[in-house]
């Protein structure tokens, strides 16, 4: 799974002095800590290329843990590219829609965020 912790500390001191010259002291500390670990996340199901129109398409996507997955859809004629990244729940089937497409266009769909992208892929016109 993806577990993200996140500390933030925030220190702000101001002292003024008032005179013809005007003192101005200020102190800023911040510290961040991000620890994010990623466990393997794979394809289990898909891409299935469910209910296409002449503008629509619906593609479902079933990862085995919970992740963060990019589905990037390319229309191959003129290269054009469109992705919807979306967090994606373990172990049930996730759709993605796409809308505004191109009647009677070549479309190809990989996915990015996955360990076996490069056997999960597809196509349809």
């Amino acid at each position: 799974s993806l577990t993200h912790s996140l500390t933030h500390t925030h220190t702000n001191t101001h002292a003024h002095t008032h005179s013809l010259t005007h003192a101005r002291t200020h102190a800023h500390n911040h510290t961040h800590t991000h620890t994010n670990t990623h466990t393997q996340v794979n394809v289990v199901v898909g891409p299935v290329v469910g209910l296409v129109t002449s503008h629509t398409v619906v593609i479902v996507l079933e990862v085995d843990a919970e992740a963060p997955v990019s589905c990037v859809f390319v229309e191959t004629l003129t290269g054009g590219e469109r992705r919807q990244l979306k967090l994606l729940p373990a172990n049930r089937p996730f759709p993605y829609l796409f809308e505004d497409l191109t009647p009677d266009r070549h479309y190809l769909i990989r996915f990015e965020g996955v360990e076996n992208a490069d056997t999960r892929f597809g196509g349809f016109t």
